[in-house]
């Protein structure tokens, strides 16, 4: 039995080197951020983002107007920020729900940024259908 042991630790330790702090490498997958429009050249207008544009994607808004999202998949995350004196509605596809802070909205309702340069909401599809707030500034307006 002792030599048994004594086989299974030293293929352990021939399959699984021991490697000092200085070898290692960690590798994190690429995640590239998206931008659409800027501080100095915000969007506005009605906006109807793509799933592409969904994923990984902060949205500078500069107007009262309308982000409508397309249907929610898991994964999805966008940071959307007002840059300016504006309301900003959210309005998620056709029977996607918003929760927001712990509450969940009906489906297809919307939610509103209220006024206020540097006020933001960041959303999390974490399933198909459903977004919901990692955070935000300003009160939320849930309709």
């Amino acid at each position: 039995m002792r030599k048994f042991l004594i086989s299974l630790v030293l293929i352990f330790c021939l399959l699984f080197p021991s490697v000092s702090n200085s070898q290692m490498e960690i590798q994190q997958p690429a995640m590239t951020t998206q931008v659409l429009g800027n501080w100095t050249n915000p969007l506005t207008g009605t906006q109807t983002l793509t799933a592409t544009q969904a994923m990984n994607m902060i949205v500078f808004y500069g107007a009262t107007g309308t982000i409508n999202l397309p249907k929610a998949l898991t994964g999805m995350n966008i940071l959307i920020y007002n840059t300016g004196a504006f309301t900003i509605t959210v309005d998620p596809n056709g029977t996607d729900k918003i929760t927001i802070d712990g509450t969940e909205n009906a489906a297809g309702e919307y939610v509103q940024i209220p006024s206020g340069a540097g006020n933001f909401v960041t959303l999390l599809a974490d399933s198909v259908g459903h977004w919901v707030t990692l955070g935000a500034k300003g009160t939320l307006v849930a309709e």
